[in-house]
Formats: C-alpha cells, structure tokens, sequence
C-alpha cells in the first residue's frame, strides 16, 4: 500500500525456505495449542508466568535493564503487564489509530513515571550527578504524545493497512498469517515512530492485539515480546536496520517467525507434560478407588513416584526413589517389593523392560484423550 509518507509493503519474495517452513510450524503448533483439553487451573498458571515474562522483557526494552534492575523493577514489570491484561478483556477490539494512541498514551504514564522517579532521585542525590538531562525531558515532552502534527494520518494510514486485503486469511491459514501481521505491526510501528515515548511497549501491545483477535491464547500472543526480550541483541540489531532503511526487512520477520514457531513449539510439550502429569493422577486415583489397607497406600507410593521418572527404574533401585518410598518399604523384603510390582504389573499400570521398571505411558495417553 502506497501512502504520502510510507510504502507498507513486506517483499516476502526473497524469503528463504525456512521462513516458510516456519510459518507452517506456526499454524501446526497453534491449532494443536488451541486443541488442548486443559483445566483452567493449568492454563492459568502457565498464563501467569509467561505474561510476567512478556511484561518484564517489553518493559526492559523500553526502559533499560538498569532500570529493571533497580528497586521497583518488579512493580515497573507487572505496571506493564497491566496493559496486556487491559487488551485481555477485550481481545476482538479493531486495531485502529485510536486504539494505537490510547494503548501508547497507557504506556506513556508509565514512562512519566520512571522519569519522575528518576528527577526525585536526582534531586535527593541519589541519582546522576548533573542537570536535570534527559528524565527531565522526558517528564517534560511526555504531554506531547505525538512526534510530528502529520503522525495521526501516518497511524491512519498505516492501520488501513494492516486492517485490509493483504492480511485477509486464506483457508487453514489463520495463524500464519496473524503471525505475518503482528510482526508487520510491531515491525512498522518502530519505523513509522509517531509517538514520542512508549513506542517498544506500543509495538509489543500491537501485535499482542493481532495474535489475540486471530484467536490464539495470551500464552502463545505473548511469545513475540518473550522471544524478542531472550534476545535483546539480534533484536536491536535488526530493529535498528529496518528503522534506518525506512521499511520492514525480511530478516526481521525470519527472526521473529523462527522465534514464534520455535515459542509455540515449546508451549505444546509444556501443555503436554501437564496434560501427562493430570491424567496420571487420574490413573493413580482411578486404580486405588476404595483400596485403603496398608499394602494398598504402598503400592499407590511406588506408582506415583515411579510415575515421576523419565526413564526405566531398575527393581533394586526402586526403594531409592524418594524418602516416602524408602519409608514405606523399611523393613519390608525383596520378596514384598517384587509382589507389589507384579499387582501393578497385573493391572497394566507398569511395565518391565530390559532396563528396569516404567510406567505404562499408553494407559496415560488413553484417559488423557477420552477426557
């Protein structure tokens, strides 16, 4: 699209091979995250902890790892992930120059704050030595929140863009393609640069915005801020490049795709290890329903501690395993232990192999998927 200040064009032409393999691995790995049969409880707390990753890497980005480093970075980090949260609640909201301007004017407000913080520490002495330099003239100009009177037509611009038939999804090609526009987004908001603060934290908040509305989950939406924040260098580097060239680089987005496929691969063995520990535990429960007697809560120990292991146990390092299990076999024979792995044998709940005893990974995989 060709507008009086920019040509928003991504040349995708010259993209390697593996840009297109990436964008493939994008979509797999995004339905098959979509598909995940969890508990909210799961979902939740893995929500958390990659939001906080998310906030804490835009906000580094934004403000420095100095900054973040200092008292109050922790409350700097969650101030951030306040506005992704803010976009949660309303995850189908149009991208449009209003929405850009209000989700930069949130991060404005942060930004006067660390300025604050930073002219308070000067004044005291605690902070640099010297005039009041550049936290005063960011306190100063953050009233101004756009960097020349032609920036709101450049947003206008730019989101009829993003907005239109380019981006428009083919069949089965949903993900890969929210992926190409929230890097376009992110990408053309650091070149276009309308707004004189926040614009790290605004790039990231756009394309969390784009992977939300096309429908994939906050853990997969905030990948782009957590791969970019894992490698802060490459990412300066080549968002420096695409910001000198004045257009978006094709290796800017063969680094943030690579970035994603490889973040959303990540979350599918997370998932699935959650979903393989929660099924397991319906394994364990469903075998010892009403089973109460001594060698019963025995055998129950040795399943789920076995349960918890990667690879096969040899049987005379069973008792090994935990300080439960050695307790709960003080005293007891060789002779004992051997029966006990033979009833949990018998009920198909474990296996013996030519390295040692495992559990029967088949019967966690059936409960996982009937559910």
């Amino acid at each position: 699209m060709l507008t009086p200040w920019k040509s928003y064009r991504m040349d995708l032409q010259r993209a390697p091979q593996r840009f297109w393999t990436d964008l493939g691995r994008i979509e797999a790995y995004a339905e098959t995250l979509c598909g995940f049969p969890l508990g909210p409880g799961t979902l939740d707390q893995l929500t958390i902890e990659v939001r906080a990753n998310a906030a804490r890497a835009a906000a580094a980005a934004e403000f420095g790892p100095e900054i973040m480093a200092a008292p109050g970075g922790d409350d700097l980090a969650e101030a951030v992930g306040a506005l992704f949260d803010v976009i949660d609640r309303r995850p189908d909201a149009p991208i449009t120059a209003q929405t850009l301007s209000h989700d930069n004017e949130a991060a404005g407000d942060i930004a006067q704050a660390v300025a604050l913080t930073q002219l308070a520490a000067m004044a005291d002495g605690t902070g640099p030595a010297g005039p009041a330099g550049p936290a005063a003239v960011a306190a100063a100009s953050l009233a101004d929140q756009f960097t020349t009177p032609r920036s709101w037509g450049k947003l206008t611009q730019f989101c009829d863009w993003l907005n239109g038939h380019e981006f428009l999804p083919a069949k089965d090609d949903t993900f890969q393609t929210a992926a190409l526009r929230a890097i376009a987004a992110h990408q053309f908001l650091l070149i276009l640069r309308p707004f004189n603060h926040g614009a790290e934290i605004t790039a990231r908040l756009a394309a969390f915005r784009v992977l939300r509305a096309a429908g994939l989950p906050p853990l997969a939406a905030h990948l782009p801020a957590i791969h970019f924040g894992a490698t802060a260098d490459q990412y300066t580097e080549l968002a420096v490049e695409a910001i000198e060239g004045g257009g978006a680089t094709i290796a800017f987005a063969v680094y943030a795709a690579d970035g994603m496929a490889t973040g959303l691969r990540g979350l599918v063995r997370a998932l699935r290890d959650a979903q393989t520990k929660s099924a397991w535990r319906d394994v364990v429960l469903q075998a010892f329903e009403g089973r109460e007697r001594t060698g019963d809560r025995r055998r129950r120990v040795l399943l789920e501690d076995l349960g918890r292991q990667d690879a096969p146990v040899r049987i005379g390092a069973l008792r090994g395993l935990s300080p439960r299990l050695t307790d709960a076999y003080a005293g007891k024979s060789e002779k004992t232990l051997s029966r006990d792995v033979k009833w949990l044998e018998s009920q198909g709940l474990i296996e013996r192999t030519l390295k040692g005893v495992q559990p029967r990974r088949d019967a966690v995989y059936t409960l996982a998927h009937a559910a």
